[in-house]
């Protein structure tokens, strides 16, 4: 059993395919992989935002995986890592692993608005409960 740790606001597929005799490809395994870093976990204002996930995957699937290309860039940009033993989330990202920007796909945030919106003098406020 392996671990894949994610930190990618959204869930991947990883598809795999096999070329036809006509050179079309086709789809032979499809391995999904679990997102939802910095994304709000919940409603109303308490919210969660989780710095990443992990997936579960068996030894052939993480086999698979850790030779396809897609993945071999997600975790050399550091948004993914295949382990073989289950920790917590925290400590696997905090050690070794990269939250993306906004850039990358994260969600946006009111700082990252004000960092556009400041020197063209715009005013950014976050609105609360009561709508102000």
């Amino acid at each position: 059993m392996k671990y894949v740790y994610s930190t990618l606001p959204f869930d991947q597929n990883y598809n795999l395919y096999q070329n036809m005799p006509d050179g079309a490809p086709l789809l032979i395994k499809s391995i999904a992989i679990k997102g939802g870093a910095q994304v709000a976990d919940g409603t109303g204002f308490n919210l969660v935002t989780p710095l990443g996930v992990v997936t579960r995957l068996n030894d052939d699937e993480a086999e698979l995986l850790a030779a396809h290309p897609v993945y071999i860039k997600h975790h050399a940009d550091g948004f993914v890592s295949i382990e073989s033993v289950r920790e917590e989330v925290e400590k696997v990202v905090g050690d070794s692993m990269k939250l993306p920007d906004e850039s990358e796909g994260a969600p946006v945030t009111e700082a990252s608005i004000a960092k556009i919106a400041k020197p063209k003098g715009i005013t950014v406020k976050a609105m609360g409960q009561d709508g102000e």
